[in-house]
């Protein structure tokens, strides 16, 4: 079976290669490149059994859908992944309503997070949940390193979506702490802050030992590759999102800065945020259901 792979580049290059190595045939399109031109995107999908689009975004052509399912009889499954969300939230009636007619053509439509499936609901989307990764998580747990290490991620295309102000606060109100800024160096210009470029296909295990926290705070997330990698090597985070084992907190300086002093003074690997990602996020069980 032929499978597509329809969203950002790098992640679905990742999915693809993952079922490659299983011996399974794809085809990677970059959701910018997908809808413009009818024949062209149908001719390329000569052969394709089944169309995973991850992101939704790049799901919101009618015709496209209705063509892809009742013509060309794929098998189309949409995910939501979270910013498609605030998207869809956003956008004119006419563009929404178009939206969510192009949504019930397909077989089957996710969310990868138990609150997108909520944020939905309201739009009479019946989503389920069903997460969606590139990597295995079957990490060694790292002994915290001496140092406290606190990683913060903060993408320079919109360090504010991502809380700049409140990351820059935490690091000049702490010089004793190390934090390690991945991305945007702007405004962190500290003896105790170090920052590096985002890099797709960095290997993260040399960081991670590093580390002893994680902080991602965003105004709007899906389920974060990045926190589930963060805790499969047994690092502490603190996030504005739910899931075992996080600190969840508010966003703001008030709120994250006694849980970075509690976690100093008191410090151990986190071992039960291992073992869960492990139990619920096997890269084998996720392949075996996208290609069956």
């Amino acid at each position: 079976m032929k499978i597509a792979f329809i969203g950002h580049l790098h992640f679905c290059e990742k999915l693809a290669a993952n079922l490659e190595s299983r011996g399974h045939s794809t085809l990677v399109i970059d959701y910018n490149n997908f809808g413009g031109h009818f024949f062209r995107d149908m001719r390329i999908l000569k052969g394709v059994q089944a169309v995973h689009f991850i992101g939704a975004t790049g799901y919101r052509n009618f015709f496209y859908a209705w063509y892809m399912r009742f013509v060309l009889h794929l098998y189309v499954h949409v995910y939501f992944v979270g910013s498609d969300v605030l998207r869809l939230q956003t956008r004119k009636l006419a563009d929404r309503l178009n939206w969510l007619g192009t949504l019930r053509v397909a077989h089957k439509v996710d969310a990868v997070a138990d609150w997108l499936v909520e944020e939905l609901r309201p739009f009479h989307i019946r989503a389920g949940t069903d997460t969606i990764f590139v990597r295995s998580f079957n990490n060694p747990v790292f002994p915290m390193p001496e140092k406290f290490t606190v990683l913060i991620y903060l993408p320079p295309q919109r360090p504010e979506f991502f809380h700049a102000s409140v990351m820059q606060e935490l690091v000049h109100a702490n010089p004793d702490i190390q934090f390690i800024i991945m991305g945007s160096g702007t405004g962190f210009d500290y003896p105790n802050a170090t920052v590096y470029p985002i890099v797709y296909d960095r290997q993260m295990a040399d960081y991670y030992r590093q580390t002893s926290v994680l902080i991602r705070m965003t105004h709007h997330d899906g389920l974060s590759n990045m926190v589930l990698e963060a805790l499969s090597y047994g690092r502490q985070v603190i996030w504005n999102y739910p899931a075992p084992t996080v600190h969840t907190t508010e966003p703001t300086f008030a709120a994250i800065q006694p849980i970075l002093l509690a976690l100093k003074s008191y410090l151990q690997e986190n071992h039960a945020g291992a073992t869960w990602v492990r139990e619920h996020f096997d890269l084998d069980r996720l392949l075996e259901r996208l290609s069956s």
